[in-house]
């Protein structure tokens, strides 16, 4: 996309669609952690029954809550990543340069959020396994 091509409404459009599904992946991405904290919260809370200790399952679904979670918070990442450098091309073509470029994913809260959402699933998964050895 050059500059010179201008302004058209198609472009317009494009642009406007695209930056709709950035907002969109970008919210669905932070309701992928708050799912995994409010779900996993009412798995421990009720998961105990009159035990002090909650058993395995329960840490096998906490577990399992983070970490597909965590990867599908990746792949929401992975997702808007792509758009994003779609959505700069169609703003630089329409005149708008002001959308920042992300230069490494390592750089975002959310790729290490997500990381973390998957090693607490894995340590999960792990505490329930030492239950039933």
């Amino acid at each position: 996309m050059d500059k010179e091509e201008g302004m058209t409404p198609e472009k317009i459009e494009i642009y406007r669609q695209r930056y709709e599904t950035f907002r969109h992946l970008d919210k669905i991405r932070w309701q992928m952690l708050q799912i995994a904290v409010a779900t996993s919260s009412v798995v421990l809370v009720f998961g105990r029954g009159d035990a002090v200790k909650p058993g395995w399952w329960v840490w096998v679904a906490i577990g399992a809550i983070f970490l597909i979670l965590g990867l599908a918070m990746t792949k929401i990442n992975s997702g808007a990543e792509n758009n994003g450098e779609i959505l700069r091309k169609f703003g630089h073509a329409i005149g708008d340069t002001k959308i920042p470029r992300n230069l490494s994913k390592y750089r975002s809260v959310s790729f290490w959020i997500a990381t973390m959402m998957i090693v607490v699933g894995l340590v999960c998964l792990v505490s329930a396994a030492r239950y039933l050895l």
